[in-house]
């Protein structure tokens, strides 16, 4: 990340944190995963599986912070991340 981006992500949070300070917060997420295992005869090139060990692997995690400052103000932030 550049100077100029860090110094607008800080001053954002510096500018928002008194609002989570006096605020209602939220948390909720989703997380998507899937175990796979493969046999004796797995290739990368047959099924994706390049051995038979079990393989544990997130596909999609997603995090949701709503924070209600007044009565007409609510913030809403989204963090997600996405395997394809």
């Amino acid at each position: 990340m550049m100077y100029s981006q860090r110094c607008i992500v800080i001053a954002l949070i510096v500018a928002v944190a008194p609002a989570f300070a006096i605020s209602q917060i939220s948390w909720s997420g989703i997380y998507d995963f899937e175990i796979k295992k493969g046999g004796d005869g797995s290739r990368l090139e047959l099924n994706q599986l390049p051995n038979s060990f079990v393989q544990l692997s997130a596909q999609n995690l997603q995090l949701f912070i709503d924070a209600t400052v007044d009565d007409g103000i609510t913030l809403s932030t989204k963090i997600a991340t996405n395997r394809q």
